[in-house]
């Protein structure tokens, strides 16, 4: 069985590994892929009153991809959300101008089963009302248009990703004028939609080798389940067997933790030496073994003093301060017999553990 795991692995490290795709704002809430989010945004910025410094970008770009004329410079713009038409059905945007009504259709998701000859119809009389004639600007926005031979009544298909490559074609001259908050907010927006658009982020190489290999692929992640199984029972058992109960009154707490994606499992014991200072002691195993870590936890990174406290107690102990710098603290690791391995018996590693506990507690900090 090892030696087709280790094929599998062989297999597997020739394949090119799948993007990590950080989750934009859009994405956390929970409502990356509803229309109605994105037709409110696009009311937002297809309107250049609405305070966020872009002018008319995204209008004259939405015209522009979609091969109408601009609408001229002074126009006053009014954008209405979710339009009635006179048999009660709604359209998603309505945009009036002196000049033209444009009447944007926006689908993400949803399959496009909209009346929009009622759409047209009502476009064309609103256009025409009080004796105007303003252009008419049908729309249809949306991820992609794989159907070309459905019938659209006039509206024109524009993909996000066209009219997203156009405002950022013409951004450049309203990047000063623009708001920091409403620029990083049309990056996520932009980010998001790319990844609806891309779909799955998975390559199809990568998954014809999990279609390929799906019964060694399951032999093996099941073992790497029993393996962190192993590890979290050989971190309790050792916590059972220091049995700190008498220590915890007197602050000492003690938990288990591990990182979701690594080969490691630690026992940790945070000792309360005094308020603004937690002393944690940290036992470690890994498929390289066992290890002991001791570092002051409050501040980030903690205060340099409380590091110079940690570092006199392990000198009266007779231990070295061996210094591991890491995102948020300074650690101290000790060193251990080098019989500790991964399977070394739990006692001789609560031997490591235990005095340190002990004499946390009896040290004056």
């Amino acid at each position: 069985m090892t030696d087709q795991f280790k094929a599998l692995l062989d297999a597997f490290n020739e394949l090119p590994p799948t993007p990590q795709r950080d989750p934009t704002t859009l994405e956390l809430s929970g409502y990356p892929h509803l229309e109605n989010v994105y037709s409110n945004i696009l009311a937002f910025f297809l309107d250049p009153e609405r305070g966020h410094g872009f002018g008319p970008l995204f209008l004259e770009s939405l015209l522009s991809v979609a091969g109408y004329e601009a609408i001229q410079d002074g126009e006053e713009v009014e954008v209405n959300r979710e339009e009635i038409t006179g048999t009660r059905k709604r359209i998603d945007l309505v945009i009036s101008t002196d000049t033209l009504i444009v009447g944007i259709e926006n689908k993400i998701y949803h399959p496009l089963h909209n009346d929009l000859e009622d759409y047209r119809q009502h476009l064309t009389k609103k256009a025409k009302a009080n004796g105007n004639e303003r252009r008419v600007c049908k729309i249809l926005l949306g991820l992609n248009f794989p159907n070309n031979d459905q019938e659209l009544s006039g509206f024109k298909p524009v993909t996000y990703e066209s009219y997203f490559g156009e405002i950022l074609r013409r951004i450049g001259p309203v990047l000063i004028g623009s708001k920091d908050r409403y620029l990083m907010f049309l990056r996520e927006v932009i980010e998001t939609v790319n990844h609806l658009t891309e779909g799955s982020a998975m390559k199809p190489e990568m998954l014809d080798f999990f279609k390929d290999n799906e019964e060694g692929i399951l032999s093996l992640s099941q073992e790497v389940n029993n393996l962190k199984d192993d590890m979290r029972a050989r971190v309790k058992a050792l916590g059972e067997i220091l049995n700190i109960s008498d220590l915890q009154s007197r602050g000492i707490n003690q938990w288990p933790y591990r990182e979701r994606n690594a080969f490691f499992d630690i026992l940790v014991h945070d000792i309360t030496i005094e308020d603004g200072f937690v002393l944690t002691i940290e036992a470690c195993i890994s498929l390289k073994g066992w290890k002991v870590e001791v570092f002051p936890r409050i501040g980030n990174p903690p205060k340099r003093e409380n590091s110079q406290r940690v570092k006199s107690w392990l000198e009266m102990q007779g231990r070295t301060w061996k210094e591991e710098d890491t995102s948020s603290y300074r650690k101290c690791r000790l060193d251990l017999p080098a019989d500790l391995p991964y399977l070394a018996d739990l006692h001789k590693v609560a031997d490591q553990v235990r005095p340190l506990l002990k004499s946390a507690m009896i040290y004056c900090f």
